[in-house]
């Protein structure tokens, strides 16, 4: 058995050797002239820190590229994409303050875990009172 997983093992080795890789090609001028579009947009939001949506889309930097800078959301640069009313229910407190750290303090989003933490404590809480209840149940039960 051995032997036969020895050989089947080297003949994957050799056939994936002989493979030719894929080609990776792309057009370094198209690359570069879209990251100068990029680069003209950052340095519009830096010079114009409080610049909003509208006026980028009004001093036509994002005209020319393909962005869709509508569809921005905040809430999407949670880590890992976990909502934060989930940050809040599964880590209470501690979730909590991962929200407003990496939000900023955006208010919707903390409020968001603040009801995730209140749930996740209620939720425990019943489950306690529950346990403690039966414990007491069988205790009593027994004499």
């Amino acid at each position: 058995m051995k032997t036969l997983l020895s050989i089947l093992a080297t003949l994957c080795l050799v056939f994936n050797l002989q493979a030719k890789p894929a080609e990776f090609s792309y057009d370094t001028r198209k690359v570069d002239a879209e990251f100068g579009q990029l680069n003209k947009l950052e340095n519009y939001v830096t010079a114009n820190p409080n610049a909003t949506i509208a006026d980028t889309k009004a001093a036509s930097m994002a005209s020319s590229m393909d962005l869709d800078l509508a569809t921005v959301d905040v809430a999407k640069e949670l880590p890992a994409n976990i909502p934060a009313f989930w940050w809040g229910f599964c880590l209470t407190w501690v979730g909590l303050i991962v929200v407003y750290v990496i939000t900023d303090n955006d208010k919707d989003q903390v409020k968001k875990a603040l009801k995730g933490c209140i749930i996740s404590s209620v939720v425990g809480l019943v489950v306690y009172l529950i346990a403690v209840v039966g414990v007491f149940a069988t205790a009593t039960s027994g004499l």
